[in-house]
Parts: structure tokens; sequence; C-alpha cells
């Protein structure tokens, strides 16, 4: 007689065998994604493009290149002014030009000098240089530049002529100061213009004045204050005219533009995700279910 098997097996034994079973089907591991927030070290590339003006200074006119220092002179509240030449051609496209300064050859005479102006009666010593985008004073306005003597501002030299012994320094008038130029950098367009001294309700100061042996037709003179005249059409022709002892400087402008690119490391927070059994508290906790069974190791 044959009787089926039965292991011998404890009731408790075969409870914890099948909880156990069961439990590799249900069991899992609870872990957390944290945010945290680290530093990150990364190349950021900027690229900046400068427009800027590119000033090229020049002298465009100096009468002791044409004439030598003869005498001195002065017009009670009149003016004298030269016409001069530029050359257009010489202008690159896009670029612009403008007279920058005027040096004027101011004089003195060696009695006078010692406590000048006041040794000749006058307070206030003043001049104006003015400068014509055009070759006639009688197109348009002049740009203007005033300024009062200041003896103890400029270099004197001792110069004997004809008729005496005198002080003389060169006189700077100033166009195209950096700020608020009285000639825009817009600049002049005519090929010829006029450059001249006025002077103001007196005869001072006195001006030096180049030998007679300047083109008349380029010479306007206002002796009254009133009325420009062209000398060549007074009777006075050829190259028989003295003109006032200048020194013109101009300059040429022309805009340029660069780009410049510059790399620097930048580190900037990044918040990212970090597996840990528990979040900080401060965190906001993100619960992910990790795979349990054969994978964790549990039967």
């Amino acid at each position: 007689m044959t009787f089926p098997f039965r292991a011998l097996v404890p009731p408790s034994v075969l409870v914890l065998v099948m909880l156990l079973v069961t439990a590799c089907h249900k069991n899992a591991l609870m872990g957390a994604s944290c945010p945290e927030t680290v530093l990150q070290t990364t190349e950021q590339t900027t690229t900046m493009t400068m427009t800027s003006t590119q000033v090229s200074s020049q002298s465009a006119f100096d009468i002791n290149n044409v004439s030598v220092l003869e005498a001195t002179d002065q017009i009670f509240g009149g003016a004298d002014a030269v016409i001069l030449d530029h050359d257009l051609t010489q202008v690159p496209a896009g670029a612009t030009w403008r007279v920058s300064s005027v040096d004027v050859l101011v004089m003195v005479s060696d009695f006078d000098f010692p406590g000048y102006p006041q040794s000749v009666g006058q307070s206030q010593v003043a001049l104006t240089v003015q400068v014509w985008d055009a070759n006639s004073p009688l197109v348009h306005p002049p740009f203007e530049v005033r300024q009062v003597l200041v003896p103890s501002a400029l270099t004197w030299n001792t110069v004997t002529l004809s008729t005496g012994t005198f002080r003389s320094a060169w006189w700077r008038f100033d166009f195209a100061a950096a700020t608020n130029p009285v000639i825009p950098e817009s600049g002049m367009t005519a090929p010829q213009y006029l450059v001249g001294v006025k002077w103001e309700s007196s005869s001072e100061p006195q001006v030096g004045y180049s030998n007679f042996n300047r083109p008349c037709d380029r010479n306007w003179t206002n002796a009254t204050g009133s009325a420009w005249v062209l000398n060549s059409t007074q009777g006075t022709g050829g190259n028989m005219c003295n003109w006032p002892m200048m020194r013109v400087n101009s300059e040429l402008l022309q805009k340029v533009t660069t780009t410049t690119t510059t790399t620097v490391p930048v580190t900037v927070p990044v918040t990212v995700l970090v597996q840990r059994d528990q979040c900080d508290p401060t965190s906001t906790e993100t619960m992910v279910v990790l795979d349990g069974g054969v994978d964790a190791g549990l039967p």
C-alpha cells in the first residue's frame, strides 16, 4: 500500500516560507531625488563693437613759409582776412576736415610791455579769430573764437623791426576743443576758406604783419568795421599786400569701427537632482520607487 509523501515540516516554518515568497513580489526600496545647488564654471564669450573718431593733425598754412615778419598793424574795430586752399581730394570718403586752431603773432612794444595791457590804458585787450567755410566773408557768418590777452600765459620773444623793438608771442585760438568745439566734427566743405583777425573796440593788441609780397586777390580787409573789401578790387594788384602773421592748423577726422572678442570664465549656480535616502527638510522632496525584487537582491 503506497502512502503520499508528506514532509514533516512544522507549521510555523511553513508560514514563514509563505511570507517570504509573498514579499519577493511586493517589496520595494524607497528613495528621494533631492534638488541641490552647485557652482558650475563655463566660458562666456562677449563681442563688443565700438566706433571711434581717428584724428590726424597737420599744418594747413604757415606764414613763415611764404613771407617774413616786417611790421605790426592794427585796425581799430576792423578786421583782416586771407583766402587759403584745401585739397578736398585728400579727404577720404566718409571722412571730414576742419580748421582745428589758428596761431596769431601778437606784438607789444618793448616800452609798453611792462605791466601790459594796463600800460597802454587798456584793462581788457581782446582779439577775435574768424574762419569762413568759403572764400568770401560776404557768404555767411564765420566761426569765431574771441579771447582776452593774458600776457603771462604766453611765451614772449624780443624782435627788432624798422619801427622799433617789440615783444612777440604766438597766441593760439582753438576751434576744435574736445568739449563744445566751435567747428563741429561734420567739418568744412569748401575748397577755399577764409581765416582772419578781428579787433574789438580798440586797436590793441597789435599783430605782426608779413612783408608786402602776398597776393592781394586773396586778402579781404574790413577797414571800417562795416564793409569787407577784396584788396585786388581797390587798385592794389599782384603780390603787393601784407598778411597777418598766422599759422593755421587743420585736422582730418575718420570714423573707425573696431570689434573686440573677450572670453572669460563665468561661475553660475545650477540646480541638480541628487539621489539620496532622505532630502534636506528645506528642499522639495520627490519620492521615487527603486526597482526591488531580484535587482534588489531579494528572493
